[in-house]
């Protein structure tokens, strides 16, 4: 048995507002992220109450005057921030950690035992010296049951956590 965590960097948006005027391709996300965006196709007033998305691609959501279009949230140059969680799995070891970026940069590496703020410690630092690069990282045996990889200079970056039976 394994699972496997991945993540990517995406373009942020703005949360959706009640009572706000939009105009053709705002974008927004929803209070509660489902993964998409919503883009304006028809620019009006938002509604008093956040509406129900249809989070099928393509699919339209009428909000007050405004109709907006579900997309799929493209590619960006952001942070990044991947967890994974092998809790209640029967202690599943870090079998793989791949990463990538179209920058040069420094993927940092935590464990924690139960996840939560405060309890997170430093496990090494991944340094990927050419832009564009990925890196393939096996073997991690630790203690840990949460491990959080993250990168914090903007870029277009991609991290793939694996974790298994050894």
């Amino acid at each position: 048995m394994a699972i496997k965590v991945y993540g990517k960097s995406l373009v942020s948006y703005d949360t959706w507002a009640a009572i706000t005027e939009y105009v053709l391709t705002d974008r927004v996300v929803p209070t509660v992220p489902d993964g998409q965006c919503y883009e304006c196709t028809t620019e009006g007033t938002s509604g008093e109450e956040e509406p129900s998305w249809n989070s099928t691609p393509e699919d339209t959501t009428t909000d007050g005057t405004v109709i907006w279009t579900c997309k799929d949230i493209p590619s960006g140059s952001n942070p990044l921030t991947v967890e994974i969680n092998t809790s209640g799995r029967g202690g599943l070891a870090l079998l793989e950690l791949w990463v990538k970026s179209d920058i040069d940069c420094e993927f940092t590496m935590y464990g924690s035992h139960d996840g939560t703020d405060g309890t997170w410690r430093y496990i090494e630092t991944l340094k990927l010296p050419k832009a564009g690069r990925t890196d393939r990282h096996e073997g991690y045996l630790n203690a840990y049951q949460h491990v959080r990889v993250s990168v914090e200079e903007s870029g277009g970056h991609e991290i793939e956590i694996i974790a298994g039976e050894m």
